[in-house]
Protein backbone atom coordinates (compact mmCIF):
# COMPACT_ATOMS: atom_id res chain seq x y z
CA UNK A 1 0.00 0.00 0.00
CA UNK A 2 1.38 3.55 -0.99
CA UNK A 3 1.25 5.90 1.94
CA UNK A 4 3.74 8.82 2.98
CA UNK A 5 6.25 8.24 6.65
CA UNK A 6 3.74 10.21 8.26
CA UNK A 7 1.27 7.53 7.96
CA UNK A 8 3.59 5.12 9.85
CA UNK A 9 2.13 3.54 13.02
CA UNK A 10 3.78 0.85 15.74
CA UNK A 11 4.47 -2.81 13.99
CA UNK A 12 4.30 -0.94 10.52
CA UNK A 13 6.77 -3.10 8.05
CA UNK A 14 7.62 -0.55 5.44
CA UNK A 15 10.32 0.65 2.53
CA UNK A 16 10.88 4.11 1.74
CA UNK A 17 10.55 4.71 -1.68
CA UNK A 18 12.92 7.33 -2.27
CA UNK A 19 16.28 8.67 -0.35
CA UNK A 20 17.92 6.21 1.12
CA UNK A 21 15.27 3.16 0.60
CA UNK A 22 15.42 0.38 3.14
CA UNK A 23 13.02 -1.44 4.76
CA UNK A 24 11.92 -1.18 8.18
CA UNK A 25 10.01 -2.41 10.95
CA UNK A 26 8.33 0.80 13.01
CA UNK A 27 8.88 0.31 16.54
CA UNK A 28 7.03 3.44 17.40
CA UNK A 29 4.23 5.53 15.58
CA UNK A 30 5.39 8.36 13.15
CA UNK A 31 5.04 11.63 14.69
CA UNK A 32 5.54 14.86 13.07
CA UNK A 33 7.50 17.51 14.25
CA UNK A 34 6.73 21.55 13.78
CA UNK A 35 9.01 21.99 11.68
CA UNK A 36 7.00 19.41 8.89
CA UNK A 37 9.74 16.51 9.68
CA UNK A 38 8.72 13.08 10.86
CA UNK A 39 10.53 11.42 13.78
CA UNK A 40 10.01 7.63 13.26
CA UNK A 41 12.03 4.85 15.95
CA UNK A 42 12.45 2.15 13.31
CA UNK A 43 14.91 -1.03 13.45
CA UNK A 44 15.56 -2.37 9.93
CA UNK A 45 13.81 -5.64 8.51
CA UNK A 46 15.97 -8.65 9.01
CA UNK A 47 13.04 -10.91 8.31
CA UNK A 48 12.22 -11.47 11.91
CA UNK A 49 9.86 -13.43 12.69
CA UNK A 50 6.71 -13.77 15.71
CA UNK A 51 7.74 -15.73 18.64
CA UNK A 52 5.30 -18.71 20.65
CA UNK A 53 3.85 -15.78 22.16
CA UNK A 54 2.34 -14.15 18.29
CA UNK A 55 4.77 -11.02 19.32
CA UNK A 56 7.86 -10.41 17.24
CA UNK A 57 10.56 -9.25 19.48
CA UNK A 58 13.05 -6.75 17.66
CA UNK A 59 16.19 -7.26 19.42
CA UNK A 60 18.46 -4.65 17.38
CA UNK A 61 19.10 -1.30 18.87
CA UNK A 62 17.07 0.40 16.08
CA UNK A 63 17.61 4.23 15.36
CA UNK A 64 15.88 7.11 14.63
CA UNK A 65 15.19 8.15 11.16
CA UNK A 66 13.93 11.88 10.86
CA UNK A 67 12.39 12.51 6.90
CA UNK A 68 10.19 15.02 5.38
CA UNK A 69 6.83 14.22 6.06
CA UNK A 70 5.59 13.74 2.27
CA UNK A 71 8.31 11.55 1.87
CA UNK A 72 6.72 8.12 0.19
CA UNK A 73 6.65 4.69 1.62
CA UNK A 74 5.33 1.66 0.66
CA UNK A 75 3.99 -0.41 4.16
CA UNK A 76 4.11 -4.26 3.22
CA UNK A 77 2.33 -5.10 6.64
CA UNK A 78 0.14 -3.24 9.53
CA UNK A 79 0.36 -3.02 13.01
CA UNK A 80 2.43 -6.47 13.48
CA UNK A 81 2.72 -7.34 17.38
CA UNK A 82 6.57 -6.41 18.12
CA UNK A 83 8.10 -6.36 21.00
CA UNK A 84 11.47 -3.86 21.16
CA UNK A 85 14.62 -4.89 23.95
CA UNK A 86 16.31 -1.27 23.88
CA UNK A 87 13.29 0.95 23.89
CA UNK A 88 10.34 0.02 26.11
CA UNK A 89 7.14 0.96 23.65
CA UNK A 90 4.56 3.64 24.26
CA UNK A 91 1.18 2.28 24.97
CA UNK A 92 -1.84 4.26 24.56
CA UNK A 93 -5.39 3.67 24.78
CA UNK A 94 -5.85 3.94 21.24
CA UNK A 95 -7.31 0.67 19.91
CA UNK A 96 -4.32 -1.06 18.30
CA UNK A 97 -5.28 -4.47 17.69
CA UNK A 98 -2.62 -7.23 16.87
CA UNK A 99 -2.61 -10.55 16.03
CA UNK A 100 -4.86 -12.83 17.94
CA UNK A 101 -6.96 -10.09 18.82
CA UNK A 102 -4.91 -8.02 21.74
CA UNK A 103 -4.19 -4.53 22.10
CA UNK A 104 -1.29 -2.45 23.00
CA UNK A 105 -2.35 -2.34 26.81
CA UNK A 106 -3.15 -5.99 26.99
CA UNK A 107 0.08 -6.99 25.14
CA UNK A 108 2.08 -4.79 28.00
CA UNK A 109 -0.48 -6.09 30.96
CA UNK A 110 0.28 -9.58 29.92
CA UNK A 111 4.02 -8.58 29.50
CA UNK A 112 4.28 -7.36 32.82
CA UNK A 113 2.29 -10.29 34.46
CA UNK A 114 5.58 -12.57 33.60
CA UNK A 115 8.27 -10.31 34.25
CA UNK A 116 7.12 -8.62 37.37
CA UNK A 117 7.22 -12.31 39.32
CA UNK A 118 10.52 -12.73 37.76
CA UNK A 119 11.88 -9.35 39.19
CA UNK A 120 10.79 -9.96 42.85
CA UNK A 121 11.96 -13.52 42.69
CA UNK A 122 15.80 -11.88 41.64
CA UNK A 123 15.28 -9.04 44.43
CA UNK A 124 14.59 -12.23 46.98
CA UNK A 125 17.29 -13.72 46.24
CA UNK A 126 19.57 -10.57 46.21
CA UNK A 127 18.30 -9.91 50.13
CA UNK A 128 19.28 -12.91 51.04
CA UNK A 129 22.71 -13.04 49.42
CA UNK A 130 23.49 -9.85 50.94
CA UNK A 131 21.87 -11.17 54.25
CA UNK A 132 24.85 -14.45 53.94
CA UNK A 133 27.32 -11.82 53.11
CA UNK A 134 26.40 -9.72 56.02
CA UNK A 135 26.66 -12.53 58.34
CA UNK A 136 29.81 -13.66 56.68
CA UNK A 137 31.15 -9.92 57.41
CA UNK A 138 29.67 -10.25 60.64
CA UNK A 139 32.13 -13.36 61.64
CA UNK A 140 34.84 -12.09 59.57
CA UNK A 141 35.43 -8.80 62.30
CA UNK A 142 33.74 -5.79 60.02
CA UNK A 143 31.81 -3.52 62.19
CA UNK A 144 28.62 -3.19 62.42
CA UNK A 145 28.90 0.41 61.59
CA UNK A 146 30.79 -0.49 58.82
CA UNK A 147 28.31 -2.87 57.61
CA UNK A 148 25.50 -0.23 58.06
CA UNK A 149 27.18 2.16 55.49
CA UNK A 150 28.34 -0.62 53.19
CA UNK A 151 25.19 -1.36 52.98
CA UNK A 152 23.08 1.27 53.07
CA UNK A 153 21.16 -0.14 55.90
CA UNK A 154 20.47 0.65 59.30
CA UNK A 155 22.24 -0.56 62.66
CA UNK A 156 19.28 -2.16 63.89
CA UNK A 157 18.55 -4.20 60.67
CA UNK A 158 22.29 -5.48 60.30
CA UNK A 159 21.86 -6.56 64.53
CA UNK A 160 18.47 -8.07 62.70
CA UNK A 161 20.06 -10.07 60.10
CA UNK A 162 23.04 -11.19 62.54
CA UNK A 163 20.33 -12.46 65.09
CA UNK A 164 18.19 -13.95 62.23
CA UNK A 165 15.37 -12.01 62.71
CA UNK A 166 15.21 -11.02 59.48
Amino acid sequence: MQATIADIRRGDRFTRLTGRGGTYIAVRAAKVTASGRVRVWVVEDHGQTVDDDGVMELADTGRMITPAADTPVEIHDRALPVRHSADEPEFTDEPNVHLGGKTDRELKASELRRRIPEVIGKISDLGSERDLLVRQGISAGISVIELAEMTDLSRARIYQIRDGRR
